[in-house]
């Protein structure tokens, strides 16, 4: 996914574009917009122009293993968080992570209810549970694996729960 591929925002991917080259990016970001205004599409371009190891003019090279990487969603510091079915269970990303990458592939516009028809056999409730944000504060923990960056995508924050939302503040501040 890159950038001039979107059909979203040019004047925001430029802004990002020139906050990677300043060496200014944020450590929290707010991609908002429905499924089809290209948010997903863009903060994943994003990501991608962040780990490119041989940028040009303001654009990923496409041929470096991180942007290779990036193309199949497989880079090991880029992290995703999406809805799950919700408890008894309490199942986390990781569980649904090839199935939801198959689904981002074919489609990185894919809607809330095109995952839930993949992943949800009886229509339960999808939601982000407290165990996917102790997920997240672990890996933030570690040291990132291919370069300075470490980067977690939560698609569909607005399905975080009440616990969920308030340990992800917390980890945030």
């Amino acid at each position: 996914m890159n950038f001039e591929k979107i059909l979203s925002n040019k004047t925001n991917h430029k802004i990002l574009i020139q906050d990677v080259n300043t060496e200014k990016i944020p450590h929290a970001q707010l991609f908002y917009g429905d499924s089809k205004s290209g948010t997903l599409s863009s903060a994943i371009a994003y990501s991608k122009y962040i780990f490119c190891s041989n940028k040009n003019d303001n654009l990923c090279c496409d041929h470096c293993g991180n942007c290779k990487k990036m193309d199949l969603l497989i880079h090991p510091d880029l992290h995703f968080s999406f809805p799950v079915s919700s408890p008894p269970k309490n199942p986390t990303s990781i569980d649904y992570l090839d199935k939801w990458r198959n689904l981002i592939l074919k489609s990185s516009y894919s809607s809330y209810e095109d995952w839930g028809n993949v992943i949800s056999d009886a229509n339960k409730k999808l939601i982000i549970n407290k165990s996917e944000i102790e997920n997240i504060t672990d890996l933030l923990q570690k040291k990132s694996y291919q370069g300075d960056y470490k980067i977690f995508i939560i698609w569909f924050a607005e399905k975080l729960n009440k616990e969920a939302s308030n340990k992800l503040l917390k980890s945030l501040e």
